[in-house]
């Protein structure tokens, strides 16, 4: 059996993301619809906290790497991580192909790598910082460099890539899935997770993702101030604070919203799904994202949706969303007080939405995947 050795560190964060999401529900994907590889996990392990990795399917054809390294190193070091350590390990393991989910690979390895983009917003934008954006932007080019093949979760993720100059060839669109068994999580009648405060600001619009200048939150907020006076909806925003955190608070105040807007924070899986079950319209107002798996599953609960009409939005939203310029506050505003006076058009979206969802499923994904793969096995001679 050929072997693939995948970096999973994402998956192993305490809170959760995107990319976490993407690596779990790709990992168990392809365990799912490949009998022909193994596949060798590889994370970092530290003597004070130990990764498990829980939320793999059983399989045989999988075996866990877990690798010690300091954790006083992972900071000040991280090149001995990438230069070194991984290497290494994927030296002794003997394997054939390095999937790196999460855009980078090891440059000093000689195994041929497949390399995941999600997005190059830090390359129109600050998300991070500018001297973190920098180095991402130096490290990306790098492992996209190295690559044999670059799969982009979007049409639009790999136009960006193409402007990178990289060729079109090398790159292949592959669209993620996303959890449908996540709405199944709770039931509609129990949030318990969910305080008692929240579940009182019904109706509500929600809106979901790290408080960072690429998320658009500001111009959300102003909008609905707009609004507020004309609806009896409130607005409530979940996400781990970031760079933006303290612009929003001061916005939130002095607009005078403080009993309308709420922050929540970082959130955990059971009270999303909890939030989604209760809002009345789902806002993500981002200037730009490589996929936008929100959008999918605020359709899979039922929850019409409003979103910008930017960067990969429109692939994730098809015809199951309002698209709207989200830089353009007014033409926010009037986006959600049309939509929270239309049940007609409601009703449309929650229709086209759960019809739009069947087209992201994580098996098409894999079975896809395993087809880059075998791509890379071929023209490095392995096959045949």
């Amino acid at each position: 059996m050929k072997r693939v050795g995948i970096y999973v560190e994402a998956a192993t964060a305490k809170q959760k993301t995107g990319i976490s999401s993407y690596v779990i529900g790709l990992v168990n994907a392809l365990l799912r619809e490949n009998k022909n590889i193994i596949f060798y996990l590889y994370y970092r392990d530290n003597l004070f906290y130990k990764h498990d990795l829980n939320w793999l399917v059983a399989s045989n054809r999988v075996r866990k790497r877990p690798i010690w390294f300091p954790i006083s190193w992972i900071d000040n070091h991280p090149r001995i991580w990438w230069d070194f350590y991984l290497p290494l390990r994927i030296w002794l393991d003997r394997i054939d192909i390095f999937h790196g989910p999460n855009h980078m690979v090891p440059s000093k390895t000689k195994v041929p790598c497949v390399v995941t983009i999600h997005d190059l917003a830090y390359f129109y934008m600050e998300v991070h910082g500018y001297d973190f954006d920098r180095y991402l932007r130096r490290l990306t080019l790098k492992s996209m460099s190295k690559a044999v093949k670059v799969i982009a979760i979007s049409e639009s993720t790999a136009r960006d890539c193409v402007q990178q100059g990289f060729s079109k060839r090398k790159i292949a669109t592959i669209y993620q899935g996303f959890e449908r068994t996540l709405r199944e999580k709770i039931r509609p009648n129990n949030f318990s997770d969910i305080p008692d405060e929240i579940r009182r600001l019904q109706p509500f619009l929600l809106s979901l993702g790290t408080i960072q200048p690429r998320k658009n939150i500001p111009t959300l907020i102003k909008a609905f101030g707009r609004v507020s006076k004309l609806v009896s909806h409130n607005l409530v925003l979940a996400g781990a604070p970031g760079s933006d955190q303290g612009q929003v608070d001061d916005l939130i105040r002095s607009l005078g919203l403080e009993d309308r807007v709420f922050c929540l924070g970082y959130i955990n899986q059971h009270q999303k799904v909890a939030l989604y079950r209760l809002c009345d319209i789902f806002v993500y107002p981002s200037l730009y994202e490589g996929f936008g798996l929100v959008i999918l599953e605020a359709m899979s609960f039922g929850v019409p949706v409003i979103t910008g009409d930017n960067s990969s939005l429109p692939e994730a939203a098809g015809d199951a969303a309002v698209l709207v310029d989200v830089s353009n506050c007014e033409h926010l505003a009037n986006a959600i007080l049309d939509l929270i006076f239309n049940q007609t058009e409601k009703d449309r979206l929650v229709k086209n939405g759960y019809l739009h969802i069947q087209k992201f499923a994580w098996s098409k994904a894999a079975q896809e995947t395993i087809g880059v793969y075998q791509e890379v096995f071929e023209r490095e001679g392995f096959l045949g």
